[in-house]
């Protein structure tokens, strides 16, 4: 397994062949097993257009709200951007006793 942030390296100093046969015609991924990724999960494994690996998993994040406290911290919408999404969590923990109404990714929010 290795994680997408360290592939440009590896494959910048040459330790992986491409899996689509441009480096060596017997080394190549089928576009039948291609086709069983989702798009959005071989970009991680893509550089300048050749595929480098075989994506092991896809994460997608979600945002999960409690209607009661995001009601009383009087929020009407959820954010549109990540710095709203700051600001929510900030101004929703004194209007609601400490409790945070929005559970969205791990974030680290500062003093």
């Amino acid at each position: 397994m290795l994680w997408d942030f360290f592939l440009p390296q590896i494959v910048a100093g040459n330790y992986f062949l491409p899996l689509d046969g441009s480096a060596n015609p017997k080394i190549s991924m089928a576009k039948e097993d291609r086709e069983d990724f989702f798009p959005q999960s071989l970009k991680g494994v893509t550089i300048g257009g050749h595929i480098y690996g075989m994506p092991e998993s896809l994460d997608t994040g979600m945002f999960y709200y409690r209607k009661d406290l995001y009601a009383q911290a009087g929020l009407t919408q959820p954010p549109r951007t990540w710095d709203e999404l700051v600001e929510m969590l900030r101004n929703s923990r004194s209007q609601t006793s400490g409790a945070t109404p929005l559970s969205p990714p791990p974030i680290t929010l500062g003093p």
